[in-house]
């Protein structure tokens, strides 16, 4: 009888936990000049942004980066900074999320790990414009 490996079987949790989120990201430019902004999941189900709250994003954000920013912008859950620990990834994703919870702009390549209560904070504001994934280390 064949059996997987913990680590194939973990990394399969992980791909099925993670079937929710984008197979393409778009910028918040592209999102912003769709009638209708979504975008394709991995899953094949779409996921849809509120209008409103991408307008309001473009306001937050200085337009240079309306090109830059990708969206959704992922929360990934990593126990490996702690308990309730999510890393943002991507340099404008990092610096808008900074912006939106007045934290210290990050350094270019510089981590940006939030925890729970951040998060949270976060997600009242950008609903649509950010989503939770899974880091392999969450499901060890």
């Amino acid at each position: 009888m064949f059996r997987l490996g913990e680590e194939e079987a973990i990394r399969r949790l992980v791909s099925i936990a993670n079937a929710h989120l984008p197979a393409e990201f778009k910028t918040l430019r592209q999102l912003l000049d769709e009638r209708d902004p979504k975008v394709l999941c991995r899953d094949g189900s779409v996921h849809m942004f509120d209008r409103k709250e991408l307008e309001k994003l473009a306001e937050m954000v200085p337009r240079e980066m309306h090109d830059r920013l990708k969206l959704p912008i992922v929360l990934t859950i990593n126990p490996k900074y702690g308990r309730g620990a999510y890393e943002v990834e991507g340099d404008a994703a990092k610096q808008v999320v900074a912006m939106v919870l007045d934290l210290p702009q990050p350094v270019q390549d510089e981590k940006l790990i939030l925890y729970r209560p951040q998060v949270m904070r976060l997600r009242r504001v950008l609903p649509t414009t950010t989503q939770y994934a899974f880091a392999r280390e969450a499901m060890w």
